[in-house]
Formats: C-alpha cells, structure tokens, sequence
C-alpha cells in the first residue's frame, strides 16, 4: 500500500505563472520549483490567469491601476486600453466557479495587477 497515493491532495488556487505556465506580459513564467515540485506533492493546483482568461495574449503590454476621475480603473497605458469592466465581469463569474470547486486557499502572483494584493 503507497500512503502518498491514498491521501487526497488539498485543492489550492494558484497563479498559473508560478506552475511554469508562460502567461506573463513578456512572455514568460515566474515558475516556482519548491511550489511545484515539492508542495505539488500534497498540492491539487487550480492554475489562475485573469489577464489569459479575458483574452489577453502573451506577449502583452502590462497592465496597471490609475486612478480617473477619483476612480481606480485598470489600465493598458500603451494602447490606452481600459479592462476595468471586463476584468470586473469575469471575476464575478470566476470567483462562482472557484466557490464550487472545494478549494481550501489560494497561491497569487504578488506584485500582478490581477493576483497581486498590495504594491500593484
């Protein structure tokens, strides 16, 4: 009998940059060895890329928040493009798709305009 294999995995949200996922604006990962290769072992990872996932490619212009009008908007400040209300449908939409899926905590990117939970 392998234990390893008879114990369920702990289902965790991640930001799929740091599974190795090339998802970034440059085209590349922040992929993050301990993550994968040893906290994979107890890990189920749900890879999360909310830039991916409202059609943005890779390689793509980076994102940032500004302030307009006293409001904070998300922004593309090369094309000028603003995704606060796309971005803000798709979370909506995603966090009731996370919440069925039995998930016991989240792995973010920090510093991301998506992930990222301060300095961004």
């Amino acid at each position: 009998m392998n234990l390893d294999k008879d114990i369920k995995k702990i289902r965790i949200g991640i930001s799929s940059c740091l599974i190795g996922q090339k998802v970034r604006y440059d085209g590349g990962s922040k992929h993050d060895r301990y993550l994968t290769e040893t906290l994979g072992n107890y890990f189920d990872w749900v890879p999360i890329c909310p830039e991916v996932e409202i059609g943005l490619g890779t390689p793509r212009p980076s994102l940032r928040y500004e302030r307009v009008n006293g409001e904070v908007r998300l922004l593309q400040p090369k094309t000028e493009l603003d995704l606060t209300e796309k971005m803000s449908k798709f979370s909506e939409k995603k966090i009731n798709i996370l919440k069925k899926m039995d998930i016991y905590g989240y792995i973010l990117k920090s510093r991301s305009p998506s992930c990222g939970m301060e300095r961004v």
